[in-house]
């Protein structure tokens, strides 16, 4: 959701998309210091983009590098990922934005969730409430 973005202080990223992507194809040594830096990115990232940001510099360097094997590691987690959150998207997601929305302190609870467990962990906690919500308030399940 955007609101990822929003909630957490986004990098330069177009900055170091442009620096690994440039410097990459000069020295082995910056390609691999990208390389570096996406992996973190990848694995510390907080929010979908910062992850998938990772995932592209990490797929600059190794095109760089011509690493084919990791290469294709890199492209099958996107596609994995992309798969997650078109799966996550689901028969709930109208609902669950409603209530996100309709909701201030399930809203402040999921901005809240997104500093301390990321994105998809902020997703998670919000369908879990969700689904809490429906067990217990009977007449919010007329609205899928």
């Amino acid at each position: 959701m955007a609101f990822g973005i929003a909630a957490t202080k986004l990098q330069r990223y177009d900055d170091y998309t442009t620096m690994c992507k440039e410097q990459s194809l000069r020295s082995a040594d910056w390609a691999y210091t990208c390389l570096g830096y996406g992996e973190l990115a990848e694995n510390q990232g907080k929010t979908d983009i910062s992850v998938t940001i990772g995932r592209a510099i990490q797929k600059l360097a190794l095109e760089a590098l011509g690493e084919e094997d990791k290469l294709a590691a890199v492209k099958e987690r996107r596609q994995a990922f992309r798969q997650e959150r078109l799966d996550d998207i689901g028969k709930d997601h109208a609902i669950i934005e409603r209530l996100m929305f309709s909701n201030p302190t399930i809203f402040s609870a999921y901005l809240a969730t997104i500093r301390t467990h990321g994105e998809a962990g902020a997703r998670a906690y919000l369908a879990d409430e969700t689904r809490r919500l429906l067990r217990e308030h009977l007449e919010l399940a007329c609205e899928r």
